[in-house]
Parts: C-alpha cells; structure tokens; sequence
C-alpha cells in the first residue's frame, strides 16, 4: 500500500497528519491484521520535512519506519522536487 503527494509543503505535512492518519491506521490495521508489517518513507530533495514526517507517522501510528530514502531518478524526474510517499508491506522475514 503506498500513499504518495507531490509539491508537499510544511503546512500539508501537517494537514495530512492531523487529516488523513487516522484513515492510514484503519486502513493498515484492515489489511495487515495480526501480520508484521514493514514501513517505508520515500521523497524527493526535502530531508528536513520527510524526517519530521518519519517522527509523526512513528508517533501516529506506535511503528518504527524501516526506510527513509529519496525517490529514484525514474520517479522524481517525473514528478519533481517536494514529493513524498509513505508505503507499507507485509514482512518476509
């Protein structure tokens, strides 16, 4: 599962926190009941906002996110600076 934004700013960052977590947790707790759970940021040249995003959703959602990384090339030449994704999968390990 992945929600991805573009063009984030401060103020959306914290929109989206306040708005749209609550709607990720149930979402997450639906589709990956009972099962470990993976966590993932990913972003394009804004560091400072997706580590403050990383702390929230840590704290919003009680998980640890395993990955913080920028967006590959393929993608954040298609979608440009200020983009950032959060996802989520069912571990294998």
């Amino acid at each position: 599962m992945i929600h991805g934004y573009d063009s984030v700013t401060t103020e959306f960052l914290w929109s989206f926190i306040i708005n749209h977590i609550p709607a990720l947790k149930k979402d997450i707790e639906t589709r990956f009941a009972n099962k470990k759970v993976k966590y993932f940021i990913a972003h394009t040249d804004i560091p400072t906002e997706a580590e403050a995003f990383k702390e929230q959703l840590e704290t919003a959602l009680n998980v640890k996110v395993d990955i913080l990384d920028e967006l590959p090339l393929s993608i954040s030449c298609h979608i440009g600076p200020g983009a950032i994704a959060c996802g989520c999968a069912i571990s294998i390990e």
